[in-house]
């Protein structure tokens, strides 16, 4: 999967960013990306939220989970049909914490 640091770095709709040797642009990675954020004062860790969201999202194919600070994700699907599903069916829960996500947008910081 792409690497999502690098990725995120990319600011331009222009811009083309090798990742894993592949050439980007910036509006084919927004496809794939969703951001979250869980609302809770307890901190829940990429590896717990991958699980239990893989439990419930039912992904035809992977998804990365990146931590952006406390009970913020990247969540990067492989495939843009399970992104759209996931877009598209929430509200989603984590250990009964509403997890909230929404597209990513080039023009967001």
């Amino acid at each position: 999967m792409a690497n999502l640091e690098l990725a995120l770095k990319v600011t331009k709709p222009e811009d083309e960013g090798a990742i894993d040797g592949t050439s980007l642009t910036i509006s084919q990675i927004s496809k794939k990306v969703l951001l979250g954020r869980i609302v809770s004062d307890r901190f829940f860790g990429p590896g717990f939220v991958k699980s239990s969201m893989a439990k419930l999202w039912k992904c035809e194919e992977d998804f990365e989970v990146q931590g952006k600070g406390f009970n913020h994700y990247v969540f990067q699907f492989a495939s843009e049909d399970d992104k759209r599903r996931v877009a598209n069916g929430a509200p989603w829960f984590v250990a009964n914490q509403h997890n909230v996500v929404k597209e990513w947008l080039p023009n967001m910081s």
